[in-house]
């Protein structure tokens, strides 16, 4: 038998796998790279979320699951809040002078 290239591994030259690139460059990409998860930013700090019926909530982000938040409110309660009920999302500014 004699030896011939692979007609499929001659389409593949134009095209750069994972191996051609240098690790370097992998690293660098991933330390740009913001979390992916915008409530892991959130965990523990002050929050104000709107929901789709137009309520708006304020609290600090106890916790949070693929499908729900855990805020405690003002008064100390703590509700869990649908992610499907929310409208956005957003981190409270802090206020500087307030008692």
């Amino acid at each position: 038998m004699s030896e011939r290239p692979d007609a499929h591994s001659e389409k593949q030259g134009d095209f750069s796998t994972a191996a051609d690139m240098p690790a370097v460059d992998k690293k660098v990409s991933q330390d740009r790279r913001p979390p992916l998860d915008f409530y892991a930013r959130l965990h523990k700090q002050p929050i104000r979320v709107k929901t789709i019926p137009g309520q708006v909530i304020e609290g600090i982000l106890k916790a949070y699951s693929p499908y729900d938040l855990l805020i405690e409110i003002a008064n100390g309660e703590e509700i869990i809040l649908p992610k499907h009920a929310i409208l956005f999302t957003c981190r409270q500014a802090k206020q500087e002078g307030a008692v």
